[in-house]
């Protein structure tokens, strides 16, 4: 629907991979965490302008992951969701930082810069990592307004993937889906290097 899906494995031993994604990653959580800092204790008015703004797109961005993860079982664990955007579009840090405050105690949120640090190639059907999800999410046109449309990919494994197109209106200092969202088949067809 919205998203091109390539899990092809460069040439490179696969530990380097993973180690060196690792390391990317906690590099990245800190430097969020430092960012929700300094957003919070931002008090210009330019600054809070624009954490309104960064507010408004994490809340609406998090109410898309919570819809396409869905409710965590009692009790249990909470769900993994790997977030990337769609084509060249990347989140923000700031955005990325206020999205994993507002979901901390529902989803994991994690958000990659490879895809294939979310989903193991190797295993039949390709699922996604830590009995998790991956999700592509397409950029939200600003300004944005009352009610917004948002288009998004889901996948859990080759045989679990799906796309669909939300609409988003704004609820007190959220967002919330509006009906059922439109689903059907994902951006192109996902392959799987392990020929399964």
């Amino acid at each position: 629907m919205c998203a091109q899906w390539d899990l092809s494995v460069p040439g490179g031993p696969f530990e380097w991979t993973m180690l060196y994604t690792a390391m990317r990653h906690a590099l990245i959580r800190t430097i969020c965490g430092l960012l929700l800092t300094g957003l919070t204790a931002c008090t210009s008015h330019a600054g809070a302008r624009n954490g309104d703004e960064v507010n408004r797109a994490a809340a609406l961005y998090a109410a898309v992951v919570q819809a396409l993860v869905g409710p965590s079982a009692p009790g249990g664990s909470r769900p993994v969701a790997f977030v990337d955007g769609t084509g060249t579009f990347e989140f923000p840090l700031e955005i990325q930082a206020a999205v994993v405050q507002r979901l901390k105690d529902k989803v994991t949120v994690r958000f990659i810069d490879d895809r294939k640090a979310a989903v193991d190639v190797g295993a039949p059907r390709a699922p996604a990592r830590d009995d998790g999800v991956l999700i592509l999410l397409s950029p939200v046109p600003a300004p944005l307004g009352a009610r917004v449309e948002v288009s998004a990919d889901r996948y859990r494994n080759l045989d679990d993937v799906v796309g669909a197109r939300f609409v988003l209106e704004r609820s007190g200092d959220g967002w919330r889906v509006v009906g059922e969202p439109v689903t059907g088949p994902a951006g192109p067809e996902v392959t799987s290097t392990t020929g399964g």
